[in-house]
């Protein structure tokens, strides 16, 4: 009961946001658009990398993610930002496509880019561990597609939340590891569209914690917490409407 309200208690403020957002965003000049946009780039394409990705042991982020990497989550965020019009929000949906139209744009020039947009053909294992101490498998290969086309129809066709409809196929999409590489990178843009479409800013996982909570928060839902897995994703929404807010009430024309 205690973890419902808290829940409940986030999910108000994240809408209690959202609509301060909105209201302050209608009718703004350029500049405190572009602020906003540019702020969001930045944080999603350099900062976020650089927070949670997880580095081979005796080396750095920085020996991975370099300016190819860096371009290409650039290119994902402006593929995402076309929905902040508002004609693009109403009834607006994830297609299949759009899936791998944002995979294909994150492996651009990298080893990737031959496979960009291709699903999987072999057997993952995440980076995940359950109680027990087993590592997780992803399903096979061959339930891909199925799978996959199930979670997207799913997101569409669900009466939930918009919010939470995004968090969970968020989760399904790592879970799944639908293609060999950049699983986790094109679950959070596939995540961050759907919230863009329906009328929220995207989340931006860019705290020196999301390290470790990141992954652990997935990993709890594994277990069977989903509430500590939503109210995570629910407090760095929360943090990211907080800082766009804080933005926008700074831009000034020099």
């Amino acid at each position: 009961m205690a973890q419902h309200k808290k829940s409940n208690d986030l999910m108000v403020q994240i809408e209690q946001n959202r609509k301060k957002l909105t209201e302050m965003l209608s009718g703004a000049g350029t500049f405190k658009r572009i602020n906003n946009l540019n702020w969001l780039r930045h944080e999603m394409s350099y900062t976020e990398p650089r927070t949670l990705f997880q580095p081979p042991k005796g080396s750095k982020p920085t020996d991975w993610l370099d300016y190819t990497y860096m371009k290409n989550a650039e290119s994902a965020y402006d593929k995402i930002a076309t929905f902040f019009c508002a004609e693009h929000v109403a009834g607006a949906k994830i297609t299949i496509q759009d899936v791998y139209d944002i995979h294909r744009v994150l492996t651009n020039n990298t080893h990737m880019q031959i496979s960009g947009g291709i699903l999987r053909d072999s057997t993952k294992v995440l980076n995940i561990r359950r109680d027990d101490g087993t590592r997780v498998y992803a399903p096979d290969a061959n339930e891909v597609e199925f799978l996959l086309n199930e979670t997207i129809y799913k997101l569409n066709k669900s009466n939930k939340s918009p919010v939470i409809k995004a968090f969970d196929v968020h989760y399904e999409m790592i879970l799944l590891q639908p293609f060999e590489d950049f699983n986790k990178r094109t679950a959070r843009a596939v995540m961050n569209m759907y919230l863009v479409q329906n009328g929220y800013r995207p989340v931006v996982f860019n705290a020196k914690s999301d390290h470790s909570e990141y992954i652990n928060a997935i990993a709890a839902r594994t277990n069977g917490d989903t509430s500590a897995y939503m109210q995570y994703m629910m407090k760095c929404m929360i943090r990211t409407q907080n800082k766009l807010i804080k933005v926008i009430q700074k831009s000034k024309i020099m």
